[in-house]
């Protein structure tokens, strides 16, 4: 809306004094006394000049808090630093290298690497901003179909069939009241204010075969989750 009127409120929004423009076309008439129309124009001016100055501002505060109250929609590539390689610890190895590995060096290597995926580093300029991101739920504090607590995971079957990914790709997210999810294993958008900060979760509890602990590198106060339809 504001680029399509842009062409017509450019010079108000440039000049404010461009506002008096609206003003009736009395100060601007010719009287028998010049001088009293001169000041009555004058008056007028310096009367309307501050209000119009006044009400172009709190429009602007108001416009300017709705657009940073607006989720921005991300995605979750967005959520890694640039830069950052989770294969560095195998990109150090030739494929002799690694087929040359003993089972003993190769599970102290897969442990390093999974310490690596667990504290990996996220994005600090997102941190308190108002986002709105796709993503698969794993529920952690639910009943039935009833969820409060949850991870969001950028694909299906994370920690179920495949391992955890890296904690920079993992939000817990928290709802204030519990939301009924008919669909537990399709795709989701959450609105939410993000927050950087790692954790560790725990799966297992109940209703999985065996308790996996995965890390988070961020979290969510969710203020509204729906199904997800691509756009």
């Amino acid at each position: 809306m504001a680029a399509a009127r842009r062409s017509d409120d450019c010079r108000s929004a440039r000049w404010p004094g461009a506002g008096l423009a609206l003003l009736p076309e009395l100060a601007c008439r010719r009287t028998v006394d010049s001088t009293v129309s001169a000041r009555h124009s004058q008056s007028q001016s310096r009367r309307t000049m501050p209000m119009f100055r006044q009400s172009l501002l709190v429009l602007l505060l108001v416009t300017s808090a709705a657009a940073s109250d607006s989720p921005r929609e991300i995605l979750w590539d967005q959520l890694v630093p640039e830069g950052w390689n989770p294969y560095a610890l195998f990109d150090e190895l030739s494929d002799e290298e690694y087929a040359a590995l003993s089972d003993e060096e190769f599970f102290a290597l897969r442990e390093q690497a999974q310490e690596m995926l667990d504290k990996a580093p996220v994005v600090k300029e997102l941190d308190g901003q108002t986002v709105r991101i796709p993503g698969y739920v794993l529920p952690l504090e639910y009943k039935g179909t009833r969820i409060r607590e949850f991870l969001l995971m950028p694909y299906l079957g994370a920690c179920l069939h495949t391992p955890p990914p890296p904690a920079n790709q993992v939000i817990r997210c928290s709802l204030e009241q519990a939301h009924d999810l008919q669909q537990m294993w399709r795709p989701v958008w959450i609105s939410g204010r993000l927050k950087t900060g790692h954790a560790t979760s725990k799966l297992g509890e109940d209703g999985y075969d065996s308790i996996t602990n995965v890390s988070s590198g961020y979290s969510m106060d969710v203020e509204s989750i729906e199904p997800y339809r691509p756009r």
